[in-house]
Order: structure tokens, then sequence, then C-alpha cells
């Protein structure tokens, strides 16, 4: 239901862009922002916008922080172990930047964004405490629509060497 207007029935599938919204099964879509104070926002991934690799992905929207550039922030759930979390979302075209996510207790995958890194996508996953190829669900963080630190370094490190 559009939040605003308290109308009309939506899906959302996630991307390395953001959560997309649509009425028509992903025919046409728009980014959604969280409006903050409003309910929490849960919803399994539709998965048209993403070739279905996020579909075992069921997402809670709780926050938006605009003045960090973050139009989404919330944490999910997968049908799998961590592992398959981090192929899944390989496969939805974010890469895996290694065990540097929330308090060292996670796998951090983030995409690219656009050229400038504005407009990605970042994801922590739980790392299991006891048994990561059977601990299911995976769990974890994210938020949408930052802009990636480090997407544009080789852009800067090619204009150094000009």
């Amino acid at each position: 239901m559009d939040k605003t207007t308290g109308t009309g029935t939506y899906t959302a599938s996630a991307n390395g862009s953001g959560v997309q919204f649509s009425n028509n099964g992903g025919q046409t879509s728009s980014t959604g922002v969280f409006v903050n104070g409003t309910p929490q926002t849960t919803f399994q991934d539709a998965g048209w916008a993403n070739n279905n690799a996020l579909s075992g992905f069921t997402f809670t929207l709780t926050n938006s922080k605009l003045e960090a550039n973050q139009t989404e922030a919330g944490f999910f759930t997968f049908n799998g172990n961590q592992f398959q979390a981090g192929l899944a979302l390989e496969k939805a075209g974010l890469g895996w930047m290694g065990p540097f996510g929330a308090n060292w207790g996670s796998d951090e995958f983030r995409s690219w964004g656009t050229w400038t890194g504005a407009n990605s996508a970042h994801f922590n996953v739980d790392r299991a405490k006891t048994d990561p190829w059977n601990t299911v669900p995976a769990t974890g963080n994210m938020h949408f629509g930052e802009h990636n630190p480090v997407q544009n370094l080789p852009y800067h490190i090619y204009e150094a060497a000009q």
C-alpha cells in the first residue's frame, strides 16, 4: 500500500540501486524512499528487479537516513545459510568486500552504484556463531542509496596519472 495515500497494491523488488516498487508486476516501477515515522514495511522480494537473484530474501524496511544518502534501511532474512545468501547477493551484482561488516561480525557486500559510487546497496550478512553451513535462515542488515566509498577510487587514480 502507498503509505502516503493509503491506496494501491504494490510488489517490491530490490537490486543494487535500491528498492523498486510496482503496481503492475514490474513492467514499470519507481525507487522508494522510506518515510520515517511510519510503520516498518516487510516484503518478500518479487524478483523482477534482479532476475530472481534475491527472491529468497525477505526485507524489513525500518528507516531512511537521507543526510547519509540512505533511501531505505533495515534488515533481512534469507531462506538459506550465510554462504548461500552471499552467493545470491553476488548473483544480484553485489560484490563481496570481505569480513568488514557491522562490528566485524558479518560479511559485507556492496553494489557499485553509478560511476561516482552514488546509489549503491550495502548488505552485511551476519556470520553464524556455531555452524555457518546449517544455520538457516541467514540474517543481516542493509541500506540503499548511499555512495560506495571505493567506487570512484579507480577514477581518481586514473585522473592522478594523467
